[in-house]
């Protein structure tokens, strides 16, 4: 796990911010926006104890660990969908009063405020642009693994 705890609570967060994920890319990405990262595999959620756990794997194993690495009488915000059917215990949520909260979009206003205000840069996040007239291509190109947005230029 990097160890970046003044940088992660520069980042805008004003909390110790780890990602934990599987594509090495998209975590060097984190990391130079000054966020702990931790590889999949060598992560302990037992270990965690956090305060906030955001949950954006899609996976009943993402959501499982997810459960695991929030402290009792913390916050588990969920991100993603789960395509499958979960066999879940929920006990630990009971017995550890963890809060569970749904999170689609979120609210807009701050986010287009910290963009506008240049405290967010989305560049880094965009794999390729493409004119109008190669919008399917572009939407073909979107759905390739390794490729995180893909913007379609209307001008």
């Amino acid at each position: 796990m990097s160890h970046r705890n003044q940088t992660s609570q520069q980042a805008g967060t004003g909390a110790r911010v780890t990602a934990v994920g599987r594509h090495p890319e998209k975590l060097a990405s984190l990391e130079a926006r000054g966020v702990e990262t931790c590889p999949a595999g060598t992560f302990d959620p037992a270990s965690a104890n956090a305060d906030l756990v955001v949950e954006a794997t899609g996976s009943p194993l993402g959501f499982e660990q997810a459960i695991a690495a929030t402290r009792p009488r913390g916050i588990l915000v969920l991100k993603s969908t789960v395509a499958e059917r979960l066999q879940l215990d929920l006990a630990p949520l009971v017995i550890n009063e963890i809060q569970v909260v749904g999170s689609r979009c979120g609210p807009f206003a701050p986010a287009l405020d910290a963009l506008a205000q240049g405290r967010v840069s989305v560049a880094p996040l965009v794999s390729e642009t493409f004119p109008l007239a190669r919008a399917t291509q572009a939407l073909s190109r979107a759905g390739e693994p390794g490729i995180l947005k893909v913007l379609i230029d209307c001008s």
